[in-house]
Protein backbone atom coordinates (compact mmCIF):
# COMPACT_ATOMS: atom_id res chain seq x y z
CA UNK A 1 0.00 0.00 0.00
CA UNK A 2 1.31 3.44 -0.89
CA UNK A 3 2.37 5.65 2.01
CA UNK A 4 0.92 9.15 1.68
CA UNK A 5 3.12 11.00 4.10
CA UNK A 6 5.46 13.03 1.92
CA UNK A 7 5.36 16.77 1.26
CA UNK A 8 7.42 19.00 -0.98
CA UNK A 9 9.19 21.68 1.05
CA UNK A 10 10.45 24.78 -0.76
CA UNK A 11 12.64 27.46 0.82
CA UNK A 12 14.17 30.73 -0.35
CA UNK A 13 11.78 31.17 -3.25
CA UNK A 14 9.17 29.22 -5.19
CA UNK A 15 11.69 28.27 -7.87
CA UNK A 16 13.76 26.11 -5.51
CA UNK A 17 11.51 23.10 -5.82
CA UNK A 18 11.99 19.35 -5.73
CA UNK A 19 12.87 18.51 -2.11
CA UNK A 20 10.49 15.92 -0.63
CA UNK A 21 10.31 15.09 3.08
CA UNK A 22 8.15 12.84 5.28
CA UNK A 23 5.79 14.92 7.46
CA UNK A 24 3.27 14.20 10.20
CA UNK A 25 0.69 16.24 8.30
CA UNK A 26 0.61 19.50 6.38
CA UNK A 27 -1.02 21.41 9.26
CA UNK A 28 1.94 20.74 11.56
CA UNK A 29 4.35 22.64 9.30
CA UNK A 30 5.11 25.96 11.01
CA UNK A 31 8.24 28.08 11.41
CA UNK A 32 7.17 29.68 14.67
CA UNK A 33 9.99 29.53 17.22
CA UNK A 34 12.53 28.73 14.51
CA UNK A 35 15.03 30.85 12.62
CA UNK A 36 13.03 33.11 10.25
CA UNK A 37 12.81 31.72 6.73
CA UNK A 38 11.84 33.81 3.70
CA UNK A 39 9.48 32.56 0.98
CA UNK A 40 9.03 29.02 2.26
CA UNK A 41 6.28 26.75 0.91
CA UNK A 42 4.93 23.24 1.19
CA UNK A 43 2.78 21.11 -1.05
CA UNK A 44 -0.92 21.42 -0.25
CA UNK A 45 -1.53 17.69 -0.79
CA UNK A 46 0.31 14.68 0.60
CA UNK A 47 2.22 12.47 -1.85
CA UNK A 48 3.82 9.05 -2.00
CA UNK A 49 7.54 8.70 -2.39
CA UNK A 50 6.98 8.30 -6.14
CA UNK A 51 6.61 12.09 -6.29
CA UNK A 52 10.17 12.48 -5.01
CA UNK A 53 11.60 10.52 -7.93
CA UNK A 54 9.46 12.11 -10.64
CA UNK A 55 11.33 14.46 -12.98
CA UNK A 56 9.71 16.37 -15.82
CA UNK A 57 13.02 16.52 -17.68
CA UNK A 58 13.94 19.92 -16.29
CA UNK A 59 14.43 18.93 -12.67
CA UNK A 60 10.85 19.89 -11.80
CA UNK A 61 7.49 18.34 -11.04
CA UNK A 62 5.30 19.75 -13.81
CA UNK A 63 3.28 17.04 -15.47
CA UNK A 64 3.16 14.76 -12.45
CA UNK A 65 -0.20 12.98 -12.54
CA UNK A 66 -0.01 10.53 -9.65
CA UNK A 67 -2.55 10.12 -6.85
CA UNK A 68 -2.52 12.49 -3.87
CA UNK A 69 -4.21 12.73 -0.47
CA UNK A 70 -6.03 15.82 0.85
CA UNK A 71 -6.14 16.59 4.56
CA UNK A 72 -8.35 19.66 4.36
CA UNK A 73 -10.13 22.03 2.00
CA UNK A 74 -7.98 25.02 1.08
CA UNK A 75 -9.08 28.45 -0.08
CA UNK A 76 -7.10 31.47 -1.21
CA UNK A 77 -8.79 34.88 -1.02
CA UNK A 78 -6.63 37.50 -2.68
CA UNK A 79 -7.20 41.16 -3.52
CA UNK A 80 -4.94 44.22 -3.86
CA UNK A 81 -7.90 46.50 -3.10
CA UNK A 82 -8.02 47.63 0.52
CA UNK A 83 -9.60 45.03 2.79
CA UNK A 84 -11.91 43.33 0.28
CA UNK A 85 -10.37 39.89 0.76
CA UNK A 86 -10.71 40.19 4.53
CA UNK A 87 -14.36 41.21 4.26
CA UNK A 88 -15.08 38.30 1.94
CA UNK A 89 -13.35 35.80 4.23
CA UNK A 90 -15.58 37.04 7.04
CA UNK A 91 -18.72 36.73 4.88
CA UNK A 92 -17.67 33.31 3.56
CA UNK A 93 -17.21 31.94 7.07
CA UNK A 94 -20.42 33.41 8.40
CA UNK A 95 -22.29 31.94 5.45
CA UNK A 96 -21.00 28.39 5.98
CA UNK A 97 -21.28 28.34 9.76
CA UNK A 98 -24.75 29.83 9.61
CA UNK A 99 -26.22 26.97 7.60
CA UNK A 100 -26.84 23.62 9.27
CA UNK A 101 -26.83 21.80 5.93
CA UNK A 102 -23.02 22.04 5.73
CA UNK A 103 -22.46 20.58 9.19
CA UNK A 104 -19.57 22.98 9.82
CA UNK A 105 -18.64 24.84 12.98
CA UNK A 106 -16.02 27.50 13.53
CA UNK A 107 -13.63 24.96 15.08
CA UNK A 108 -13.30 23.34 11.63
CA UNK A 109 -11.70 26.52 10.23
CA UNK A 110 -8.16 27.89 10.31
CA UNK A 111 -7.40 31.38 8.99
CA UNK A 112 -4.08 32.79 7.85
CA UNK A 113 -2.95 36.20 6.61
CA UNK A 114 -0.68 35.36 3.68
CA UNK A 115 1.90 38.06 4.38
CA UNK A 116 0.94 40.14 1.35
CA UNK A 117 -2.60 40.96 0.24
CA UNK A 118 -4.64 37.87 0.88
CA UNK A 119 -5.86 35.17 3.23
CA UNK A 120 -5.73 31.40 3.32
CA UNK A 121 -8.61 29.47 4.86
CA UNK A 122 -8.41 25.77 5.68
CA UNK A 123 -11.44 23.66 6.57
CA UNK A 124 -10.40 20.52 8.40
CA UNK A 125 -13.16 17.92 8.88
CA UNK A 126 -13.25 14.19 9.43
CA UNK A 127 -15.00 13.70 6.06
CA UNK A 128 -12.10 15.32 4.21
CA UNK A 129 -9.46 13.48 6.24
CA UNK A 130 -11.17 10.18 5.41
CA UNK A 131 -11.32 10.89 1.67
CA UNK A 132 -9.28 8.13 0.03
CA UNK A 133 -6.22 9.19 -1.97
CA UNK A 134 -6.71 9.11 -5.73
CA UNK A 135 -5.69 10.72 -8.99
CA UNK A 136 -8.90 12.77 -9.09
CA UNK A 137 -8.63 14.19 -5.56
CA UNK A 138 -7.54 17.67 -6.78
CA UNK A 139 -10.59 17.82 -9.08
CA UNK A 140 -12.91 16.78 -6.26
CA UNK A 141 -11.43 19.33 -3.84
CA UNK A 142 -11.62 22.07 -6.45
CA UNK A 143 -15.26 21.32 -7.28
CA UNK A 144 -16.23 21.35 -3.62
CA UNK A 145 -14.33 24.56 -2.87
CA UNK A 146 -15.85 26.35 -5.87
CA UNK A 147 -19.29 25.22 -4.74
CA UNK A 148 -18.67 26.72 -1.31
CA UNK A 149 -16.79 29.90 -2.25
CA UNK A 150 -17.32 30.48 -5.96
CA UNK A 151 -19.54 33.53 -5.52
CA UNK A 152 -16.79 35.57 -3.86
CA UNK A 153 -14.79 37.80 -6.19
CA UNK A 154 -11.48 37.42 -4.32
CA UNK A 155 -11.62 33.60 -4.24
CA UNK A 156 -8.84 32.12 -6.40
CA UNK A 157 -10.03 29.06 -8.36
CA UNK A 158 -6.57 28.23 -9.73
CA UNK A 159 -4.88 26.78 -6.62
CA UNK A 160 -6.02 23.16 -6.84
CA UNK A 161 -3.54 21.41 -9.14
CA UNK A 162 -1.81 18.40 -7.57
CA UNK A 163 1.64 20.04 -7.40
CA UNK A 164 0.39 23.29 -5.83
CA UNK A 165 2.44 24.80 -3.00
CA UNK A 166 1.23 27.20 -0.28
CA UNK A 167 3.32 29.47 1.91
CA UNK A 168 4.26 27.85 5.25
CA UNK A 169 2.94 29.59 8.39
CA UNK A 170 5.36 31.99 10.07
CA UNK A 171 7.63 32.21 7.06
CA UNK A 172 8.40 35.71 5.81
CA UNK A 173 7.06 37.13 2.56
CA UNK A 174 10.01 38.23 0.46
CA UNK A 175 8.32 41.31 -1.01
CA UNK A 176 6.55 42.74 2.03
CA UNK A 177 8.72 41.47 4.88
CA UNK A 178 5.55 40.39 6.68
CA UNK A 179 4.92 36.90 8.03
CA UNK A 180 2.16 34.47 7.20
CA UNK A 181 0.36 34.43 10.55
CA UNK A 182 -2.79 32.88 12.03
CA UNK A 183 -5.85 35.07 12.48
CA UNK A 184 -8.32 33.93 15.11
CA UNK A 185 -11.98 33.38 14.37
CA UNK A 186 -12.80 35.60 17.34
CA UNK A 187 -10.74 38.38 15.81
CA UNK A 188 -12.68 38.06 12.58
CA UNK A 189 -15.99 38.24 14.44
CA UNK A 190 -14.83 41.36 16.26
CA UNK A 191 -13.95 43.05 12.97
CA UNK A 192 -10.18 43.14 13.19
CA UNK A 193 -8.87 45.50 10.52
CA UNK A 194 -6.34 44.76 7.79
CA UNK A 195 -3.96 47.31 9.28
CA UNK A 196 -4.18 45.60 12.67
CA UNK A 197 -3.42 42.25 11.03
CA UNK A 198 -0.44 43.69 9.18
CA UNK A 199 0.86 45.12 12.43
CA UNK A 200 0.67 41.66 14.01
CA UNK A 201 2.40 40.18 10.93
CA UNK A 202 5.61 42.15 11.47
CA UNK A 203 6.73 39.21 13.58
CA UNK A 204 5.93 35.49 13.80
CA UNK A 205 2.75 34.55 15.67
CA UNK A 206 1.90 31.33 17.46
CA UNK A 207 -1.70 30.16 17.14
CA UNK A 208 -1.72 28.78 20.69
CA UNK A 209 -0.23 31.91 22.20
CA UNK A 210 -2.61 34.11 20.20
CA UNK A 211 -5.59 32.13 21.55
CA UNK A 212 -4.32 32.44 25.13
CA UNK A 213 -3.77 36.19 24.77
CA UNK A 214 -7.17 36.72 23.18
CA UNK A 215 -8.96 34.74 25.91
CA UNK A 216 -7.08 36.71 28.58
CA UNK A 217 -8.15 39.97 26.96
CA UNK A 218 -11.77 38.76 26.77
CA UNK A 219 -11.75 37.97 30.49
CA UNK A 220 -10.48 41.48 31.24
CA UNK A 221 -13.26 43.03 29.18
CA UNK A 222 -15.86 40.82 30.86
Amino acid sequence: MNDYRFAEIVTCGARNRGKIYPVENILTLDYYGKKPVTDAYSSIYLHTQDYATFDDGNGGKRGYNGPVKAEFLHFDFDSPHDDLALREVRAFTENLCGQDKYGLCIDDFRFWFSGNKGFHVYINTEEIRQMPPAVDVPDKIKSLCIFLAGKFSTFDKSVYDRTRIFRIPNSRHGKTGLFKIPVLAGELWENITLEEIKSLATQPRSFKIAVAQWLKQKRKVA
